[in-house]
């Protein structure tokens, strides 16, 4: 008898147990969506290597940070009123109490933020789909939360593109201007240097082809054969005028130095129309250079009559002769230094024309380069507000809402499972408690039991006068104890499952 009940009493109180349990469990609700974010399509490749993707799983996965954060669920608390909750004013109050330094909205919105990460959870998966689901005790709250956090979702993704766009927007602009003034500073100096060679070209300081050179060779030979024959003769003269034993100091006249000046200058013009001729000329006679040299000779000759006292002939006609020389050298040194220097400029333009070359060179692919740059900062600047209208346009096609939010209709924490895991448990611990109570029992219940462990033979035994009544009366009791507690039982899952 007693076995009987150690089985029906532990499965009676622990099914009475899980009912209380469920009886007095909160009730919680939950509600779901499930949206899919197509990727943008855009009309061109361009614009699609421009408009940067913000629906990527690892960009998701930013985005469900962003919305579980304290801005966006401070938002949430707003939208929804959420502050309105006497529970948690209370909690606020005790909490103000410990801490006083701490204001009360600032404890309330604490709370409310910590409450809302424990009751919204949002999931993404492949393909670009994303599931916002969110529990509270009320079914409207539930259905309310994943309402307004799907919206606030969708609005943060067209936040973000749009951010994103203008930031590319932002950047194409500056870097525009960027180029745009590399591209001015390159185009200015290329067109400084090819100025600067132009400049020299046609200041004539180098010539462009071997023939200008040859040329120059040609007048500098014949220059240097007319210097020559006139030192000759200069020497000449001057040794007649030392065995003559004659020597003299020439005073120079203003008039003369007008006449040596207008020589040399001449000397100079005539050279430069040889230099440019097309046919090269050594020789020939100029009448304007025979009248100034005529006028020369005049003036050195009024000088030697009036400032030299010169009795011989000859001596006097050495003199003038000799006067007139250094004259012609001077002019004819004075065409040589410039050809020596022409010839010098030219092998100076030949040594420095692959630098020349090269630097052009560098300034032109420079030019190249930044404008290249610039058109495709360009093209980028255009493809970007493109970009930014048509990321607008298809801000309403971009989501779409497979699982729409609903209000739950059944609670989450359903008491029939409660129920049910109560009654398996009874069970368990019932048939627990009667396999144990076997294993442990060591009486004997029948004589061949107790003549195999004394061997020794049992003589007689007093029988139980009742026992076929009291073994019906057990089975009875017991039956009617089994048949109560499924009866029970089965009462108090169907009365659960309609209050779920």
């Amino acid at each position: 008898m007693l076995r009987k009940y150690m089985v029906v009493i532990p499965f009676i109180l622990i099914c009475a147990a899980s009912v209380w349990l469920a009886m007095k469990q909160k009730p919680y609700f939950e509600s779901s969506t499930t949206i899919h974010i197509d990727e943008p399509q855009f009309i061109s490749r361009n614009l699609d290597r421009i408009a940067l993707n913000a629906t990527s799983n690892e960009e998701i996965d930013v985005l469900k940070r962003v919305l579980l954060g304290r801005q966006n669920l401070v938002e949430l608390i707003n939208k929804l009123n959420l502050k309105e909750n006497n529970n948690l004013k209370g909690q606020t109050q005790a909490i103000q109490a410990q801490y006083p330094h701490l204001s009360f909205d600032e404890i309330l919105e604490n709370l409310l933020v910590e409450n809302l990460r424990e009751q919204i959870s949002i999931k993404p998966s492949r393909n670009n789909f994303l599931t916002i689901t969110a529990e509270s005790d009320d079914q409207d709250k539930a259905y309310m939360l994943v309402k307004t956090m799907s919206e606030l979702f969708m609005n943060q993704v067209i936040e973000n593109d749009n951010d994103r766009i203008n930031q590319l927007i932002d950047f194409n602009a500056q870097q525009l201007r960027i180029y745009e003034a590399k591209l001015k500073n390159s185009e200015e100096k290329l067109e400084r240097y090819q100025q600067s060679l132009i400049n020299v070209s046609n200041n004539g300081s180098a010539v462009s082809s071997r023939a200008d050179l040859e040329k120059y060779n040609a007048l500098l030979n014949s220059i240097n054969e007319d210097s020559a024959q006139k030192r000759n003769e200069l020497e000449r003269l001057k040794l007649k005028l030392t065995k003559g034993n004659f020597e003299y100091f020439f005073p120079v006249s203003e008039n003369l130095i007008n006449l040596e000046s207008q020589y040399r200058t001449l000397g100079q013009k005539i050279l430069n129309e040889k230099i440019q001729a097309p046919v090269l000329v050594l020789n020939g006679n100029n009448e304007e250079v025979d009248i100034l040299r005529r006028q020369i000779s005049k003036e050195i000759r009024d000088i030697v009559s009036t400032s030299l006292n010169i009795e011989k002939d000859d001596i006097f006609r050495s003199v003038i002769l000799a006067e007139m020389t250094k004259r012609d050298l001077d002019v004819l040194n004075n065409n040589k230094q410039r050809l020596i220097n022409l010839i010098n400029e030219h092998n100076s333009a030949i040594a420095q024309k692959p630098i020349q070359e090269a630097t052009l060179t560098k300034y032109r692919n420079e030019v190249e380069t930044n404008w290249d740059m610039y058109n495709t900062f360009l093209k980028h600047s255009q493809g970007s507000y493109i970009g930014e209208a048509l990321q607008k346009r298809e801000a309403d096609y971009k989501f779409k809402i497979i699982e729409p939010a609903t209000r739950p209709m059944e609670r989450t924490n359903s008491r029939k499972k409660i129920v049910i895991i109560g009654g398996l448990l009874a069970m368990l611990v019932s048939l627990s408690i009667f396999s144990i109570a076997e294993l442990l029992d060591n009486s004997f219940s029948e004589i061949e039991e107790i003549e195999n462990y004394l061997q020794l033979s049992v003589l007689g035994a007093v029988p139980n006068i009742k026992f076929l009544n009291k073994s019906r009366t057990r089975v009875a009791v017991s039956a009617a104890l089994v048949i109560v507690t499924i009866i029970i039982s089965i009462i108090l899952i169907k009365f659960c499952g309609a209050n779920v």
